[in-house]
């Protein structure tokens, strides 16, 4: 069962341009730092508390758990497009003008328990 993702044998993920990890629930990671990453995908995967990557141009969450997403945790001054489909997700904070670069933002996540989404 992996828990942790050893960046020190990886280079910090200076040069990493791409990271899709995908059912890995059990990984417990407070931030994401990677200047040269453009595309990331979590789906049912760890949230990182804080993301702070300047190249990012494409953000993709899938998640089943999870209730609120901080926008002023992220730092991500390129992300163009940003997709949410997260079941439990009941409000987005922070403002969306922080994201001064998006294009597209698509936000899914009804479910039979759907309650109003709220982003302040």
């Amino acid at each position: 069962m992996l828990t942790s993702v050893p960046t020190k044998k990886f280079g910090d993920f200076h040069f990493l341009e791409e990271l899709d990890v995908r059912y890995c629930p059990n990984i417990r990671l407070q931030r994401l730092v990677s200047p040269s990453l453009k595309n990331l995908s979590l789906r049912d995967s760890v949230l990182f508390y804080k993301i702070d990557c300047c190249s990012l141009t494409d953000f993709r969450l899938h998640c089943s758990s999870g209730t609120s997403i901080q926008l002023q945790m992220w730092s991500l001054p390129s992300l163009r497009e940003l997709t949410i489909r997260c079941s439990s997700l009941t409000s987005i904070g922070g403002s969306i003008t922080a994201l001064s670069s998006l294009n597209v933002l698509s936000i899914s996540f009804c479910s039979i328990n759907c309650q109003p989404l709220t982003i302040s």
